[in-house]
């Protein structure tokens, strides 16, 4: 069996308790290893480079999954505060890190729309002779991030950065083929998302056809920023000539304006605020207590929230931008409807309140939707693909001038 070190350098932030290392995203690194020893390959040692944060992990926040026999370790710069001026505070440090770490690992997966894997894209050097794939997770041309009026220049930057990475790799992996149209160039190129639902967590037995609850409960997952659209799904619920509860989970700069527009419309007695409820068990359950779930955002690569929700038999009604109609065929497995557009997504919440045997085709459709794009069925499914060709990428090397990476 081959050996192999790998480096996934990325922007998550990462935080130490009790001997491990914990990130808000997780990281199924355990089930990867496993995918990767069935093509041959063994995971010898898996960095990640990521923002080092002080202080005890966030509410939500997982351990690393760290698999027997394999070395973790988490390298990175440490970060007190998010921001742009962090980010340029901290460029030599990433620099100095990124270079050393790169020369130590034969394997390096780049997320190719972040800081940190434009960083690594400039310092790797040409002929580096390493397995280089990126793996592209959402459209910067959407970054919220910075002063307003910079907006502009940032995205354009970002866009240029996203596609320089794209460059400097031998594949290409988007999570949708919506941002492969947009980022994809001649190189090949894969289309896999990240989702950690595994084929175990969802349920065997046929869905029952289970009635609403009164008054009709739809629920909101995901973080309270303006690219979300949650104003538009405010609005929405002051339309409906219908009464309903609407639970927002998550966490985010966008709280007190929400909350304020609320108040504003008087539907406070309609609309809660859930906070951050973590991934898993208490997710899920959450879920299964809604009659359906809306994502009224503005722009998405490919939301996963909607698979784990079509996993939990949940109804979804959700914006048409970026991937989500990859995931949801409008009147088959979800209802969709024009982002900012809140008479039609009122429309489509009481079209699903009002037709029960609708309800339950999108729920047993969309069970095989969340099938299809489980852990197995995507990371794993990606990673042993990538093991498999790394041979054959390598066997061109010295015919290129590129070193040959070496065999531990």
């Amino acid at each position: 069996m081959q050996s192999r070190r790998f480096l996934y350098i990325c922007d998550d932030r990462f935080y130490h308790l009790s001997g491990s290392w914990h990130t808000s995203n997780g990281f199924p690194l355990r089930a990867i290893a496993e995918s990767c020893a069935a093509t041959g390959v063994h995971i010898a040692s898996w960095t990640f480079f990521g923002r080092l944060s002080d202080g005890p992990p966030p509410v939500g926040a997982l351990p690393i999954d760290a698999p027997p026999n394999t070395e973790v370790t988490v390298i990175g710069p440490r970060v007190s505060r998010p921001g742009i001026r962090s980010y340029l505070r901290t460029l030599p440090e990433y620099s100095r890190i990124l270079r050393g770490a790169i020369r130590r690992h034969d394997v390096v997966c780049l997320k190719a729309n972040f800081f940190a894997a434009w960083i690594a894209a400039a310092v790797m050097g040409r002929a580096s002779g390493r397995t280089v794939f990126s793996h592209q997770v959402g459209d910067p041309a959407n970054i919220a991030a910075g002063p307003r009026a910079l907006r502009p220049a940032i995205r354009a930057i970002a866009r240029t950065f996203t596609r320089w990475v794209h460059r400097a790799s031998s594949v290409n992996v988007f999570v949708s083929r919506d941002l492969a149209r947009l980022y994809g160039s001649a190189k090949p190129h894969w289309i896999y998302n990240e989702c950690r639902l595994r084929l175990s967590d969802i349920g065997a037995a046929p869905l029952s056809n289970r009635e609403l609850n009164h008054p009709p409960h739809l629920i909101y997952v995901g973080r309270l920023s303006p690219e979300k659209g949650l104003t538009t799904l405010v609005d929405a619920v002051a339309r409906l000539g219908v009464p309903v509860r609407a639970s927002l989970a998550g966490s985010g700069p966008e709280r007190d304006r929400l909350q304020q527009r609320i108040e504003k419309l008087g539907i406070a007695s309609r609309v809660s605020f859930a906070g951050t409820i973590p991934w898993g068990p208490e997710l899920f359950r959450f879920m299964q207590s809604a009659d359906m779930l809306v994502l009224p955002s503005f722009t998405e690569g490919l939301p996963l929230v909607l698979i784990e929700a079509l996993a939990n038999g949940v109804p979804v009604v959700a914006s048409r931008v970026g991937g989500v109609p990859e995931l949801i065929e409008h009147g088959r497995t979800g209802l969709l409807f024009d982002p900012g557009d809140s008479e039609g997504l009122a429309r489509a919440i009481a079209t699903l309140i009002g037709d029960p045997d609708l309800r339950f085709a999108l729920r047993q459709r969309g069970v095989q939707v969340a099938r299809n794009n489980t852990l197995e069925n995507q990371m794993c499914l990606m990673y042993q693909r990538l093991c498999s060709e790394i041979p054959v990428a390598q066997a061109f090397l010295p015919v290129l001038g590129f070193r040959q990476p070496e065999t531990f």
